[in-house]
């Protein structure tokens, strides 16, 4: 089993996410799909949802919009 970071010490729980879900696309590119679910099986069912919620925004309004967002801690707009 690989040591990851889970970024369980970052209080902030917009940016704890985003640096899990980057983790998960660097782990996809940089050493595969299965890794990539391994680091993903290791996080908890709300956390996963969280990942997943944030996934979708990146999807719909792109990586910079999302990654602004979490920046300047504000929430995202309903219409995002």
């Amino acid at each position: 089993m690989q040591d990851f970071n889970y970024f369980n010490d970052i209080e902030n729980p917009l940016l704890r996410t985003w640096n899990r879900l980057v983790t998960v696309f660097n782990l996809r590119e940089d050493a595969g799909a299965a890794v990539a679910q391994e680091y993903i099986n290791n996080l908890s069912k709300e956390d996963n949802h969280q990942m997943i919620y944030m996934a979708m925004l990146v999807k719909k309004v792109g990586k910079d919009k999302v990654k602004e967002f979490v920046l300047n801690n504000t929430e995202f707009p309903a219409d995002a």
